[in-house]
């Protein structure tokens, strides 16, 4: 089990457990969402997202990455929401790319509160990779 708190000491957080007998952790990488004070940022609130590079113990060459955060819960914020999926999706790439280059195969699960009905853009964003601006 891996954990990750919210920034700014907040009570609330992400974790992702796995069974030790099948897979072990390689890596942890925590995804801060945060505003940066020198860019007009839509990051308002201290959320995080959290990814784990597990090792499957009989396939030592198979990557499992799973990504995980708790989406931003304002309904009329969807730019927040689409801003944290991206960034939550970037790093799961980096982290891929970066597996993928020492020459593992790297599948990828995505594990989210979106906070989303399975109608809203977010979940059509992560469906069909685009969403559109105005809902």
């Amino acid at each position: 089990m891996t954990f990750c708190q919210k920034t700014q000491n907040r009570p609330d957080s992400c974790a992702i457990f796995w069974n030790i007998n099948i897979l072990k952790l390689v890596k942890t990488f925590k995804v801060h969402f945060q505003r940066n004070r020198n860019v007009n940022s839509v990051f308002t609130r201290p959320q995080v997202g959290l990814i784990v590079a597990l090792k499957h113990n009989l396939k030592p060459d198979q990557m499992i990455l799973v990504g995980t955060s708790h989406l931003n819960f304002d309904n009329y914020r969807g730019d927040i929401k689409a801003a944290q999926v991206h960034t939550l999706m970037e790093a799961l790439s980096q982290v891929r790319t970066k597996y993928e280059k020492k020459g593992k195969i790297a599948r990828i699960i995505v594990a989210v509160d979106f906070n989303s009905g399975p109608s809203s853009q977010i979940y059509k964003f992560m469906r069909e990779g685009q969403m559109s601006a105005v809902t």
